[in-house]
């Protein structure tokens, strides 16, 4: 890092030459102070305060370590839950000479200091084929301790469960309990896309119908 050198002049009885070098020296102590402040980190400090601030940054992954190591050895473990379960069902029935057909609808909900999961299931039945419909709303504090809200499909058995989750940081799409794509800001991060239509790039148009054909869209 360069030396900041406040060599601060002095003033004289030739009061226009003072302000000269005054002006000159405070052109060349704002240029030493950008030059100095832009080129700060642990190594232009003291080893002990250097070693400070290189520590302060694995901080947070410390305390997140320390704390699965104090559960994972705990002799003693008390926790207090207070929570509020309910579940609610809905049932219609329907027959005639055709046969008969019964629906069954069930919302169980599950109140606790982590936020409210709620849980719906439609079952239909018409003459012995049966139908499912299930999936749930998590709304508080969600799985890798994040606040927010989740929205999965329990229904397919032969595919992946899909979730969407929405926290102040980003939004993310889940497959399997595994992050496919995401939007964070404004960007958006997708392992895999599918563009059936035009695609516009900037003042570009990327359009597949003939071919694949770029066109100039702008302005």
């Amino acid at each position: 890092m360069d030396v900041i050198n406040l060599d601060i002049p002095r003033l004289s009885k030739n009061a226009d030459a003072d302000l000269k070098r005054l002006a000159s020296f405070l052109v060349r102590l704002t240029e030493q102070l950008r030059v100095a402040l832009s080129s700060l980190d642990e190594g232009n400090f003291s080893p002990a305060v250097g070693q400070t601030i290189k520590s302060a940054g694995a901080l947070s992954n410390e305390v997140g370590g320390l704390r699965e190591a104090i559960i994972r050895t705990a002799a003693t473990v008390q926790r207090t839950k207070e929570s509020i379960e309910a579940t609610m069902k809905d049932t219609y029935v329907a027959k005639s000479e055709l046969g008969e057909y019964t629906e069954e609808a069930i919302a169980s909900y599950e109140v606790d200091g982590h936020g409210i999961d709620q849980y719906f299931e439609l079952i239909s039945n018409v003459a012995g084929e049966v139908g499912r419909l299930s999936g749930y709303i998590k709304c508080g504090v969600l799985t890798g301790d994040e606040v927010g809200v989740e929205i999965g499909d329990l229904s397919s058995a032969s595919s992946p469960a899909f979730a969407v989750r929405l926290t102040g940081e980003r939004l993310s799409f889940l497959s399997g309990g595994t992050e496919v794509a995401y939007m964070s800001g404004t960007t958006l991060y997708i392992t895999k896309a599918h563009i059936s239509g035009k695609m516009i790039l900037g003042d570009y148009e990327i359009d597949p119908t003939d071919g694949l054909i770029f066109r100039y869209a702008g302005n």
